[in-house]
């Protein structure tokens, strides 16, 4: 039997699935540059009055809509969805793609 392109292609392909499911659940982009300002106060260990989340613990899609809905959020009292309007919604992409990389 001889195997072609298309053959090989999808046993490659399969092979990656298999391999790398993470890979293909999440799209994984590292940012560090972006990050820097969440890094302060969520990561593990953060130090500060009181615990913030550790953001790489946070699945993709929880986090993509949590910070939409911080950042529709009118509350004055708190700081994020201060910081959060000024992000578009690729930004918030780029940041859930960042978050996606880190290891759980």
């Amino acid at each position: 039997m001889t195997l072609t392109r298309a053959h090989i292609g999808r046993r490659v392909l399969a092979g990656l699935l298999l391999l790398s499911p993470r890979l293909f659940a999440a799209q994984c982009v590292p940012d560090p540059a972006l990050v820097v300002g969440c890094e302060g106060c969520h990561h593990a260990g953060a130090a500060g009055a009181a615990p913030m989340s550790d953001l790489s613990a946070i699945d993709s899609e929880k986090m993509r809509a949590r910070l939409l809905q911080l950042r529709q959020s009118d509350d004055a009292a708190l700081l994020m969805p201060r910081l959060l309007k000024g992000l578009s919604d690729a930004d918030l992409a780029r940041l859930v793609a960042h978050y996606a990389c880190t290891p759980r």
